[in-house]
């Protein structure tokens, strides 16, 4: 039996669906409407854009409430997914940059490895802007210089192990 304002049933269109992102309240600034964002919820990804910033900030979790639609038309993406989502909000061309795991720590200095005629030799470098892959080189290293990219831990625990006539 249903009440009189009881739904019998919902229909629901799912060729395309509503990502709902929660955008702290320090990254507000750097979000607009027509961004570009790509969207994760485990194995699935797509790439959107922002239709929708909320104006208000929920006083509960501090945050507001950006929201990009998706096609769906191969009904993956499911309603209550958990999703999460990479929004660029700079393209900052750099002189050098490296992965991050190229850089290793070597006695109270940032360094890599730098290839040289006699194999690789740690050399101290500054580093600038910093995303989830790579890492800005301000100084210390040169365009096109080349270095290790993978393996600089091994290398340094190499450098680290005494030798025989220590």
């Amino acid at each position: 039996m249903l009440k009189e304002d009881s739904a019998a049933f919902v229909v629901a269109d799912l060729s395309s669906v509503w990502i709902n992102l929660n955008v702290h309240q320090k990254d507000l600034p750097f979000i607009k409407i027509g961004q570009p964002v790509t969207i994760t919820a485990g194995n699935l990804q797509t790439e959107a854009t922002i239709k929708y910033l909320s104006s208000t900030v929920y006083e509960e979790t501090r945050t507001a409430l950006a929201r990009a639609e998706i096609p769906n038309t191969d009904q993956q993406w499911r309603p209550g997914l958990f999703a999460t989502g990479k929004i660029v909000v700079e393209d900052i061309s750099v002189e050098v940059s490296i992965p991050k795991e190229a850089v290793v720590m070597l006695d109270g200095k940032d360094s890599v490895f730098v290839k040289t005629k006699d194999g690789f030799e740690p050399q101290a470098v500054t580093l600038g802007r910093v995303n989830d892959v790579n890492i800005e080189v301000v100084s210390g290293l040169e365009s096109g210089q080349e270095c290790v990219v993978k393996g600089a831990f091994t290398l340094k625990s190499e450098l680290k192990k005494p030798t025989e006539e220590e």
